[in-house]
Protein backbone atom coordinates (compact mmCIF):
# COMPACT_ATOMS: atom_id res chain seq x y z
CA UNK A 1 0.00 0.00 0.00
CA UNK A 2 1.30 3.45 -0.43
CA UNK A 3 -0.34 5.58 2.32
CA UNK A 4 2.63 6.58 3.61
CA UNK A 5 2.29 4.77 7.38
CA UNK A 6 2.53 1.84 8.79
CA UNK A 7 -0.10 -1.11 9.69
CA UNK A 8 -2.02 0.68 12.29
CA UNK A 9 -4.86 -2.06 11.81
CA UNK A 10 -5.37 -1.41 16.08
CA UNK A 11 -8.88 -2.27 16.55
CA UNK A 12 -10.16 -3.93 19.81
CA UNK A 13 -12.95 -5.91 17.36
CA UNK A 14 -11.56 -8.53 16.61
CA UNK A 15 -14.05 -8.89 13.53
CA UNK A 16 -13.43 -5.45 12.44
CA UNK A 17 -9.64 -6.21 12.09
CA UNK A 18 -10.36 -9.77 10.24
CA UNK A 19 -12.48 -7.05 7.84
CA UNK A 20 -9.80 -5.24 7.77
CA UNK A 21 -7.54 -8.00 6.67
CA UNK A 22 -9.57 -9.54 3.85
CA UNK A 23 -10.37 -6.35 2.23
CA UNK A 24 -6.43 -5.84 1.77
CA UNK A 25 -6.14 -9.36 0.47
CA UNK A 26 -8.46 -8.92 -1.84
CA UNK A 27 -7.02 -5.16 -3.07
CA UNK A 28 -10.25 -3.03 -1.28
CA UNK A 29 -8.04 -0.84 0.43
CA UNK A 30 -5.81 1.48 -0.53
CA UNK A 31 -5.65 3.85 2.57
CA UNK A 32 -6.68 3.70 5.87
CA UNK A 33 -10.31 3.73 6.11
CA UNK A 34 -12.19 5.91 8.87
CA UNK A 35 -14.34 3.45 10.14
CA UNK A 36 -10.73 1.54 11.32
CA UNK A 37 -9.42 4.68 12.12
CA UNK A 38 -12.14 5.21 14.64
CA UNK A 39 -11.73 1.97 16.35
CA UNK A 40 -8.20 2.43 17.58
CA UNK A 41 -7.57 1.41 21.04
CA UNK A 42 -3.81 0.60 20.60
CA UNK A 43 -1.61 2.80 18.32
CA UNK A 44 2.18 3.90 18.08
CA UNK A 45 5.00 3.85 20.51
CA UNK A 46 3.00 3.25 23.43
CA UNK A 47 4.24 2.86 26.93
CA UNK A 48 3.66 0.00 28.89
CA UNK A 49 2.01 1.60 31.48
CA UNK A 50 -0.50 3.28 28.84
CA UNK A 51 -0.90 -0.98 27.60
CA UNK A 52 -1.58 -2.38 31.34
CA UNK A 53 -4.31 -0.04 31.90
CA UNK A 54 -6.15 -1.26 28.66
CA UNK A 55 -5.61 -5.10 29.28
CA UNK A 56 -4.73 -4.87 33.34
CA UNK A 57 -3.45 -8.70 33.98
CA UNK A 58 -3.40 -9.33 30.57
CA UNK A 59 0.15 -7.84 29.50
CA UNK A 60 2.44 -10.06 32.01
CA UNK A 61 0.70 -12.87 29.84
CA UNK A 62 2.49 -12.05 27.26
CA UNK A 63 6.41 -12.04 25.53
CA UNK A 64 6.93 -8.30 25.79
CA UNK A 65 10.06 -6.87 24.12
CA UNK A 66 11.81 -3.32 23.32
CA UNK A 67 14.90 -2.53 21.71
CA UNK A 68 17.27 0.04 23.48
CA UNK A 69 20.02 1.86 21.96
CA UNK A 70 23.26 4.34 23.78
CA UNK A 71 21.89 7.67 24.25
CA UNK A 72 24.35 9.49 22.84
CA UNK A 73 24.00 7.46 19.52
CA UNK A 74 20.24 8.07 19.55
CA UNK A 75 20.90 11.57 20.01
CA UNK A 76 23.05 11.79 17.23
CA UNK A 77 20.79 9.75 14.77
CA UNK A 78 17.97 11.73 15.74
CA UNK A 79 19.72 15.09 14.49
CA UNK A 80 20.77 13.34 11.69
CA UNK A 81 17.04 12.01 10.75
CA UNK A 82 15.62 15.51 11.39
CA UNK A 83 18.46 17.37 9.64
CA UNK A 84 17.84 14.96 6.78
CA UNK A 85 13.86 14.25 6.77
CA UNK A 86 12.83 15.95 3.25
CA UNK A 87 15.46 13.74 1.94
CA UNK A 88 14.65 10.51 3.34
CA UNK A 89 10.74 10.88 2.67
CA UNK A 90 12.34 11.67 -0.68
CA UNK A 91 14.23 8.20 -0.93
CA UNK A 92 17.65 9.72 -0.91
CA UNK A 93 20.37 9.01 1.91
CA UNK A 94 20.80 11.48 5.26
CA UNK A 95 23.68 12.99 5.05
CA UNK A 96 24.21 15.35 7.96
CA UNK A 97 27.40 17.24 7.91
CA UNK A 98 29.61 17.37 11.65
CA UNK A 99 28.60 20.79 12.38
CA UNK A 100 25.29 20.93 11.29
CA UNK A 101 24.60 17.56 13.88
CA UNK A 102 26.01 19.42 16.90
CA UNK A 103 24.00 22.63 16.14
CA UNK A 104 21.04 20.41 15.94
CA UNK A 105 21.38 18.68 19.06
CA UNK A 106 21.69 21.85 20.79
CA UNK A 107 18.81 23.22 18.82
CA UNK A 108 16.66 19.51 20.48
CA UNK A 109 18.16 20.36 23.80
CA UNK A 110 16.91 23.73 24.12
CA UNK A 111 13.30 23.27 22.71
CA UNK A 112 12.98 20.08 25.16
CA UNK A 113 12.56 17.47 21.86
CA UNK A 114 15.56 15.59 22.39
CA UNK A 115 13.97 14.39 26.05
CA UNK A 116 10.86 13.86 24.47
CA UNK A 117 12.51 11.63 21.74
CA UNK A 118 15.87 10.07 23.32
CA UNK A 119 14.08 8.84 26.71
CA UNK A 120 13.28 5.41 26.84
CA UNK A 121 13.08 4.56 30.42
CA UNK A 122 9.58 5.92 30.83
CA UNK A 123 8.55 3.14 28.12
CA UNK A 124 9.04 0.22 29.16
CA UNK A 125 9.17 0.58 33.34
CA UNK A 126 6.27 0.75 35.42
CA UNK A 127 6.72 2.73 39.41
CA UNK A 128 11.02 2.94 37.53
CA UNK A 129 10.78 -1.04 37.04
CA UNK A 130 11.48 -2.42 33.63
CA UNK A 131 8.22 -4.73 33.07
CA UNK A 132 9.16 -6.22 29.75
CA UNK A 133 10.54 -10.14 29.30
CA UNK A 134 12.89 -9.02 27.41
CA UNK A 135 15.22 -5.47 26.13
CA UNK A 136 17.04 -6.00 23.15
CA UNK A 137 20.45 -3.74 22.78
CA UNK A 138 21.05 -1.92 19.85
CA UNK A 139 24.59 -2.96 19.75
CA UNK A 140 24.20 -6.38 18.96
CA UNK A 141 20.72 -6.55 17.90
CA UNK A 142 20.70 -9.37 15.50
CA UNK A 143 21.88 -11.08 18.19
CA UNK A 144 19.46 -10.50 21.15
CA UNK A 145 17.04 -11.45 18.34
CA UNK A 146 18.24 -14.86 17.87
CA UNK A 147 18.88 -15.58 21.74
CA UNK A 148 15.00 -14.19 22.12
CA UNK A 149 13.85 -16.25 19.33
CA UNK A 150 15.70 -19.11 20.80
CA UNK A 151 14.03 -18.59 23.90
CA UNK A 152 10.49 -18.72 22.79
CA UNK A 153 11.02 -21.95 20.52
CA UNK A 154 11.22 -20.48 17.29
CA UNK A 155 12.31 -23.22 15.01
CA UNK A 156 15.44 -22.82 12.62
CA UNK A 157 17.30 -19.85 12.46
CA UNK A 158 15.97 -16.73 13.57
CA UNK A 159 14.96 -14.28 10.41
CA UNK A 160 17.76 -11.68 9.66
CA UNK A 161 17.00 -7.78 10.54
CA UNK A 162 17.22 -5.51 7.97
CA UNK A 163 18.79 -2.37 8.38
CA UNK A 164 16.09 0.50 7.81
CA UNK A 165 16.04 4.39 7.85
CA UNK A 166 19.77 4.32 7.70
CA UNK A 167 21.26 7.34 7.59
CA UNK A 168 25.22 8.46 6.74
CA UNK A 169 27.55 11.30 8.48
CA UNK A 170 31.30 11.40 9.00
CA UNK A 171 32.17 8.25 10.95
CA UNK A 172 36.09 9.23 11.68
CA UNK A 173 34.19 10.83 14.19
CA UNK A 174 32.47 9.15 17.19
CA UNK A 175 29.28 9.94 19.03
CA UNK A 176 31.86 11.04 22.13
CA UNK A 177 33.26 13.59 19.66
CA UNK A 178 30.07 14.99 17.92
CA UNK A 179 28.65 15.64 21.08
CA UNK A 180 30.34 18.46 23.28
CA UNK A 181 30.85 18.10 26.87
CA UNK A 182 27.01 20.24 27.68
CA UNK A 183 25.60 18.25 25.54
CA UNK A 184 26.58 14.61 27.11
CA UNK A 185 26.21 15.88 30.77
CA UNK A 186 22.64 17.13 29.22
CA UNK A 187 22.11 13.54 27.60
CA UNK A 188 23.19 11.86 30.20
CA UNK A 189 20.43 13.82 32.53
CA UNK A 190 17.67 13.13 30.44
CA UNK A 191 18.66 9.04 30.55
CA UNK A 192 20.05 9.27 33.60
CA UNK A 193 18.11 5.66 34.29
CA UNK A 194 19.15 3.96 30.64
CA UNK A 195 23.00 4.94 31.42
CA UNK A 196 23.20 3.09 34.81
CA UNK A 197 20.53 0.30 33.88
CA UNK A 198 22.72 -0.66 31.31
CA UNK A 199 25.92 0.39 31.65
CA UNK A 200 26.49 2.68 28.76
CA UNK A 201 29.81 4.40 28.36
CA UNK A 202 29.79 8.30 29.38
Amino acid sequence: MKIGTPCQNFSASRDIEEKYIEDLRNGKIDYLPKWLKQEQVFFNHMTYSEIKKIIPGEVEAYHTLSIERHPYEKAVSLANFLIGYKDYVAGRLLEAKTDDLREKISELLENGIMREKIRNWDVYTDEGVIRLTTVLRFEHLQADFEAFCKRLGVPDQAPFLPKTKVGHRDKTLSVHEILSVSQKAAIREICAEEFECFGYEA
